[in-house]
């Protein structure tokens, strides 16, 4: 069962509680009895109770503290020092003490208090870091107010809160180390973080160490921040090479470091298998594929496949460098020769193609990689029947197309093998130039947006997928846009629409049967428009249908029935849909 939100587990209550102990002095101002009473076992009786020293804080308030000393009652140490206490407990004053004054028929207990200054304000001091932006707005909510006397008990309480609110909304886990008042009457909460001390992996057997710890921003001496984690983490498990990815504090000793281990639960990544599969596109076709994503434990990507058969005969060797001489920066190397039998306006025909790409990738912002690919191909169409032609609207039988395609993918997906929440946004160019030393002549242009969002409890996504593009020029036929099949609109032939402008929709409710088991339900729409027709937003065609998909260890296997306007029909594939 994949894991699809990296986790980690924290014992916040020890971290930020133990940062308020100080807190509980300011709670005990100086408690006193003074004047007479300081051995009086048992005194006169109380004629009257005052209070002095106060400003601010009505007399009243501070007599509804007092309970235990009352008017006629004998007085007695044990009740004056129960409403000292009490009146220190409103947590308004800095110092309490009493005196008792003879007088006529008794004597008069006064309280005597020094209260606690008045707010200005409140902000956070971070001592040695930064907070993040907008994380002073937990301060809105302070219970302190503006222009009040300083109550101690609602400054615990605001502390508390805003620590906490600090963690869970801005993953800062911080302690208080003094509170202080400036000139300006200003609270002053000064913070000092927690650090990161060592970085750990655990439970990885094939996987480098570095290849984890590589992907992490957070480094040993930063600020512990656990979004920043969490991002981390979800970083690790995208990689595809574990099923789980789990984050641990361990304890240093210091309560202002704390050590991270990444344990980690590894999944296979290398397959070396021959056999035969069935597509509705090239129909019954063997292959034999060796690949592994994480080649020698290095996070490289190597993969051959060879497949043949009555309509299909090709290979493909493909590499992979996610990080050039230790930078973020990849680089993919593709090498493929294809021969297929394809059918265009009811004339059969084989396409052959054969070339190769270079690809360098690099990290434009969090979640965002740029491309630069650079591709050569050759391609030759035959029909199938000797003396039959192409018709014209195919274009060139033959081309040799050089292009410089550049995109942008922004990748926000929580799991990249199972997503249940984010999505993917990318844009691409690509530009076939003669001066390349090609002889076509085309600018491609397209772009595809992904959304996932969970539909309820149990593995329940919806999924949608939205793409279209236009290009420009002279394109070869295997250039342009197919759509239909088992990757686009289900329900009609592969590419049984083609051209150089193109739609596509996609939406489908997945859900779990069982385990390792996932149903789909799916609505399609889409189109191709050769460029002498006029797009219509409505003239689409429509398919939907149901499928399941088979979790292996080597991936996904899809299974889809859709019907269209002219029937239905069944795909077998690998791998999701989007």
């Amino acid at each position: 069962m994949y894991s699809r939100a990296a986790c980690h587990r924290l014992g916040l209550g020890g971290l930020v509680l133990s940062a308020l102990l100080w807190l509980a002095l300011l709670s005990a101002p100086v408690l006193a009895a003074a004047g007479q009473t300081g051995d009086t076992v048992q005194g006169p009786k109380v004629v009257n109770i005052t209070v002095t020293g106060n400003q601010y804080i009505p007399a009243d308030t501070i007599l509804k503290a007092v309970t235990h000393t009352k008017v006629g009652a004998p007085v007695t140490k044990e009740m004056l020092q129960a409403d000292l206490q009490s009146i220190g407990a409103l947590g308004l004053f800095s110092d309490v003490s009493v005196q008792v004054k003879p007088v006529s028929g008794g004597a008069d207990v006064v309280f005597e208090v020094k209260e606690n200054p008045v707010v200005s304000g409140e902000r956070f001091v971070p001592i040695g870091f930064t907070l993040p932006a907008g994380a002073d707005s937990v301060l809105q909510s302070f219970p302190v107010k503006k222009g009040t006397v300083l109550n101690t008990n609602q400054l615990k309480e605001g502390v508390q809160t805003a620590l906490k609110d600090l963690y869970e909304k801005y993953g800062v886990v911080a302690r208080v180390s003094d509170v202080q008042m400036d000139k300006q009457q200003e609270l002053l909460i000064l913070l000092l973080p927690t650090r990161v001390g060592q970085i750990t992996v655990s439970g990885n057997k094939k996987t480098k160490d570095y290849v984890i710890l590589r992907e992490m921003t957070l480094k040993p001496g930063d600020v512990l921040n656990t979004n920043v984690l969490g991002s981390d983490l979800r970083k690790v498990l995208n990689l595809g090479f574990f099923d789980e990815v789990h984050s641990e504090f361990r304890d240093t000793g210091n309560p202002d470091v704390v050590n991270i281990n990444i344990d980690v639960k590894e999944r296979p990544t290398g397959t070396a298998s021959g056999g035969v599969s069935y597509s509705t596109a090239d129909g019954l076709v063997g292959f034999i594929d060796v690949s592994d994503q994480n080649a020698f434990g290095r996070g490289d990507a190597a993969s051959l496949r060879w497949e043949f058969g009555a309509k299909k005969n090709s290979y493909n060797l493909g590499f992979t460098e996610p990080y050039l001489f230790g930078r973020p920066n990849s680089l993919s190397l593709n090498l493929y020769d294809q021969r297929q039998k394809r059918t265009y306006d009811s004339v059969d025909y084989d396409e052959a193609t054969k070339g190769g790409s270079v690809q360098f990738g690099k990290p434009l912002a969090p979640d965002t990689r740029g491309y630069v690919t650079i591709k050569a191909e050759n391609a030759e169409n035959t029909p199938l029947v000797p003396g039959t032609t192409l018709p014209d609207s195919f274009g060139p039988t033959s081309s040799r197309t050089r292009s410089l395609t550049f995109a942008v993918i922004k990748d926000t997906r929580d799991f990249v093998l199972k997503p249940s929440a984010g999505g993917v946004n990318k844009v691409s160019l690509e530009l076939a130039l003669p001066v390349l030393g090609g002889d076509t002549n085309f600018q491609k242009l397209s772009g595809e947006m992904t959304r996932f969002a969970k539909a309820g409890p149990g593995g329940q996504v919806w999924a949608l997928r939205l793409s279209g593009g236009v290009i420009s020029g002279n394109a070869p036929l295997s250039d342009q846009f197919y759509v239909g099949g088992a990757d686009s609109v289900r329900g009609y032939r592969y590419g049984e629409f083609v051209g150089t402008k193109m739609f596509l929709g996609n939406l489908e409710y997945r859900f779990n049967i069982i385990k390792g088991l996932q149903g789909a339900l799916f609505v399609d729409a889409g189109n191709a428009w050769q460029k002498d027709q006029l797009v219509q937003p409505l003239d689409l065609h429509v398919g939907a249908g149901l499928g399941v998909r088979i979790e292996t260890p080597i991936g996904v296997f899809r299974l889809d029935y859709g019907v269209g306007q002219k029937g239905g029909q069944p795909y077998f594939s690998l791998g999701q849909t989007f």
